[in-house]
Formats: C-alpha cells, sequence, structure tokens
C-alpha cells in the first residue's frame, strides 16, 4: 500500500502544479501573474489535489478503498481531460473565435489562448493516465502492492 500511497502523493502534487499553470500564465498577454481567466483551473485540479491527497493519506494508512477512489479520480481527469484537449484541438479556429468575443482580445491572442488550455489537459490527461496505469495494475494484484 505505500507505494499506492507515494503514487497517489505524486499525482496531487502534478495536479497542483497543473492548476498553478493555469491560473498564473495568461497566454493571451504572455504574461506571469494571476490570470483570472485559468482561476477555475486552480480552483478545480486544487481541490481535486487535496481529495487525492487524503486518498494517498488513507491508502499509507492501508485503507485499500481510499486507493480505489484515488483510481477512480484518475481516471475521471482522465477521461474529462482526453475528451476537452480533443474537443480544443478538433476546432481551433472556431474555439479561438468564441474565446475572442467573449474576451474582447485578438484573434492571434486567443487562438494562443485555446492551444495553451488544450496543452494544460493533454498534461492532465498524461499524468492521470501515467497514475491509472501505476494504480490499477498495483491494485490488481491486491495486498502485495
Amino acid at each position: 500500500m505505500q507505494r499506492n500511497s507515494i503514487s497517489l502523493f505524486q499525482y496531487a502534487g502534478y495536479l497542483l502544479i497543473i492548476g498553478l499553470a493555469s491560473a498564473f500564465y495568461s497566454a493571451a498577454t504572455r504574461e506571469v501573474g494571476w490570470n483570472a481567466h485559468g482561476a477555475t483551473g486552480l480552483y478545480v485540479c486544487g481541490g481535486v489535489a487535496v481529495v487525492v491527497a487524503l486518498m494517498a493519506w488513507l491508502t499509507g494508512k492501508g485503507n485499500e478503498l481510499a486507493a480505489w477512489v484515488g483510481l477512480g479520480l484518475a481516471f475521471l481527469l482522465l477521461a474529462y481531460g482526453g475528451w476537452t484537449l480533443f474537443t480544443l484541438l478538433r476546432d481551433v479556429p472556431g474555439q479561438a473565435l468564441k474565446v475572442a468575443t467573449d474576451r474582447g482580445i485578438e484573434p492571434e491572442d486567443a487562438e494562443r489562448v485555446v492551444l495553451y488550455k488544450a496543452g494544460i489537459f493533454g498534461v492532465m490527461a498524461i499524468f492521470s493516465l501515467g497514475t491509472f496505469l501505476r494504480l490499477g495494475v498495483a491494485l490488481r494484484r491486491g495486498k502485495t502492492a
């Protein structure tokens, strides 16, 4: 169970970094600093990171159900991150036009915003996939993990 706990703690850290990258960089203005449009990413990734860290702590204490909950969260974020990445990259000009009209920015800046957002979701999907595979294989083996 200790290995599963470490995997979940690492995953929580990755989610927190993704949330911070979302909230403290503005692709539209290319500035590092508070980005109010990316704050939702920090709230969501930070909240999930806290839940995953709690599940990691409980897993370290020997609670196998907490590891399964962490596996479920990794799968949900893998599915959501992958789907959002796909929908963003499927129609970048259309998404950029929507962002440009919503925020009142230039189309080139809006395209950078869409590509940065796709990158954030892509990184989240990759880290979720890694955690899902590591944890899933370990939990499948049972108490030996």
